[in-house]
């Protein structure tokens, strides 16, 4: 989890793929309600 959390911190463009993923996989979950 820590080396996970530093690599996010040096590889700003990762985050962001991250969280763009975290909100597919939301917007998925709700359509599929």
């Amino acid at each position: 989890m820590f080396i996970h959390g530093r690599c996010c911190e040096k590889n700003p463009t990762a985050k962001l793929y991250h969280k763009t993923r975290l909100e597919k996989l939301q917007s998925i979950a709700l359509l599929s309600i």
